[in-house]
Parts: C-alpha cells; sequence; structure tokens
C-alpha cells in the first residue's frame, strides 16, 4: 500500500446476525425464523458487537477512512462511535437482506478498500466471499448463531485489536 495512501475499511453490519441464537432457534435464516425469533423475545444484537470492536478504531480515526452501508448495516454504528463514514451504501432500511450485503461489497470493491470489516455469521461471510472472493481480505466479528470459518475473530474485542494492528501496520 502506497504510505500516503490512507487505508480505506469496508464495513457491513448484518443487523438479523444472531437473531436466532438466544431463543434456542439455529441461525436467522428465513423470514419465518426471523419473525419467530422477535415473536419469542429476541433483540438485535450485532450492531453492539460490531461498535465493541469499533472502539479499537476510534482513536485512530484520522489513520484511515469507511465505507459503509446506511442505517442499521453500518452507519448507525458508527455514528454512536463517534466514527465518521466516508461514503454511505444506501441499503433496504427496512428489510435489509444478503442482497444489500452483496451490493455493499461490490461497491467497497469498486472503492477499493484494503479490508472489508464485517459483523455477522457464515451466511455473511458466504455472501461477501461470493462478491469479492479473495480479491479483498476480510475478517469479521462474531455475531451469528453458526460460526464455523475461521475467518472470524476469537472476540469482538479481538477483532477490532486486529484490526486497529492493520491499519498501524503492526500486521499485513
Amino acid at each position: 500500500m502506497d504510505k500516503k495512501k490512507q487505508f480505506k475499511l469496508g464495513l457491513v453490519i448484518n443487523p438479523l446476525a444472531g437473531i436466532g441464537g438466544k431463543t434456542g432457534l439455529k441461525g436467522s435464516d428465513g423470514l419465518k425464523t426471523i419473525e419467530k425469533a422477535f415473536s419469542m423475545g429476541a433483540k438485535k444484537e450485532s450492531s453492539y458487537r460490531a461498535e465493541e470492536a469499533l472502539l479499537h478504531l476510534k482513536f485512530l480515526k484520522d489513520k484511515f477512512k469507511i465505507i459503509t452501508c446506511s442505517g442499521d448495516m453500518g452507519q448507525q454504528s458508527c455514528d454512536r462511535i463517534g466514527l465518521i463514514a466516508y461514503k454511505i451504501v444506501d441499503v433496504n432500511l427496512n428489510n435489509t437482506s444478503r442482497n444489500d450485503t452483496l451490493k455493499a461489497a461490490k461497491i467497497m470493491e469498486k472503492e477499493k478498500v484494503d479490508l472489508i470489516l464485517f459483523s455477522g455469521g457464515d451466511g455473511t461471510a458466504n455472501d461477501i466471499f461470493s462478491a469479492v472472493s479473495s480479491r479483498i481480505p476480510i475478517i469479521g466479528i462474531p455475531a451469528g448463531v453458526k460460526m464455523h470459518s475461521s475467518v472470524f475473530g476469537n472476540s469482538p474485542n479481538a477483532t477490532g485489536s486486529i484490526v486497529s494492528r492493520i491499519i498501524n501496520k503492526e500486521l499485513k
């Protein structure tokens, strides 16, 4: 990476990831599962896990730019942490879906992000990988129910620490 070029971080949050976990459902796949989880008292938690990771980046904000999605797919978490998004990818705010994730990842590739950070589960990981393959490094904040991929950090805290070290050029 050119030393004068500012690091570009793509951020995607799947707001429904993990919604079925605390209700004993096996994931958040499908509208019926999501509706059932909400009827059982489930709450969206993926953004809070993302914010735990993003806290590691708060004091590095002059060293990178964030490209993220509108609403609860990224922009709201950035706002709560005090990170300003350089570019916002508009998504369907009423009913986010894998199509929004695919769209965001493709736009992030066009924007030449250095890394895509995402909060979700294996489905989100698969969607991002299907959009960008191995052309862009990706790292996941564990937030889903099904967590079998090695793309995830051990915890949101660990993932945030890794990303901050990458931005600081301590890791390559």
